[in-house]
């Protein structure tokens, strides 16, 4: 496989592949060209992806919080079978265990 495409396979081939595989390897043609860019360019892009990448988790986790109640019954399930719940031993415990099942939701 080389350039994203494989060997053998002719253009129109190539054009029918799968929609993933298209999004995975681009042709060539609608790669942007090739352009120098300094230290501080790059640092500027890698900036912004790490803004983007910050703002997507947030919303994610926020999504996750919105259901955290039904996120714990989901997860207290399994052994509410037997009589088991889940214990607030501590005034702020609730809150600090919804924002854990949250950020451990988002992260799948």
């Amino acid at each position: 496989m080389e350039n994203g495409s494989f060997e053998g396979l002719s253009q129109e081939q190539e054009q029918e592949q799968s929609p993933l595989y298209n999004f995975l390897y681009p042709s060539k043609e609608l790669l942007p060209d090739d352009k120098e860019m300094s230290i501080f360019d790059h640092l500027e892009e890698l900036r912004e992806r790490i803004f983007i990448s910050v703002l997507a988790v947030g919303a994610a986790i926020l999504g996750c919080f919105a259901f955290s109640k039904d996120l714990i019954l989901l997860l207290e399930a399994p052994v509410s079978v037997q009589g088991v719940r889940f214990l607030q031993l501590s005034p702020g415990e609730f809150f600090f265990t919804t924002l854990k099942v949250s950020f451990q939701n988002s992260e799948y």
